[in-house]
């Protein structure tokens, strides 16, 4: 494997073929809504988080501008830590056993070897959608704040999925940007939830307000 070798396309190159100018401004929004969270007075584990979606967001968009592998990995490798090491931080925050770290650990590198290989590429959207609910599941503490961003995140995956599995199918291009809509709605659920997790632990419902995006957002 090289890093130019070849991946494949999403929906968008029927639109306006190959670079996919539309997935690769938007993956932009992840990069944004990193930065927003990690410019932030965090704890060490929500800034590994937002820094991991600026990687992700940065990897998105030379994934999608060049179609190559290399670019590829750099998007979904990110994406993976991302929300293991969410998990991670929710296990500590919980005081879960090291046997439940093991496990995380365990199944981030399988995920991120399978993800590797050509066989299963293809059903990474789904992989990620069945780890969030396993994410929300594992979540002791739950608020309304944390519900609505694990569902944005869900219905955009879910969006994404059925865009690229009828893509052959659908006439009209309008139907075919689940992927950017995928785009927004990760960094956006990502942010909320990181934010709802860490106002909900806090405990301190004072310090919290809305912008006029309903970003939840905790003062320093």
């Amino acid at each position: 494997m090289y890093w130019s070798d070849a991946d494949h396309l999403f929906c968008e190159h029927k639109i306006l073929g190959s670079p996919e100018y539309i997935n690769s401004i938007t993956s932009g929004f992840i990069i944004l809504f990193g930065i927003y969270g990690f410019s932030k007075k965090n704890d060490i584990f929500i800034d590994i988080i937002y820094a991991l979606l600026i990687i992700t967001g940065i990897g998105s968009t030379g994934y999608h501008f060049t179609g190559n592998i290399g670019w590829a990995l750099f998007d979904e490798i990110p994406m993976i830590l991302c929300i293991f090491v969410s998990i991670i931080y929710v296990d500590v925050i919980q005081k879960s056993n090291k046997f439940k770290l093991f496990a995380n650990l365990f199944l981030t590198v399988l995920f991120i070897i399978c993800n590797t290989l050509t066989n299963y590429r293809q059903i990474f959207p789904y992989i990620f959608a069945s780890i969030m609910f396993y994410f929300y599941y594992s979540l002791r503490i739950k608020s309304i704040y944390i519900n609505n961003a694990i569902l944005t995140i869900v219905i955009s995956v879910i969006i994404w999925g059925l865009t690229e599995i009828s893509c052959n199918y659908i006439q009209y291009y309008i139907l075919l940007l689940g992927h950017p809509l995928w785009h927004f709605c990760i960094g956006h659920g990502f942010y909320n939830l990181i934010q709802a997790i860490y106002f909900t632990t806090l405990k301190n419902y004072d310090i919290i307000k809305y912008n006029r995006f309903y970003l939840l957002d905790i003062e320093s």
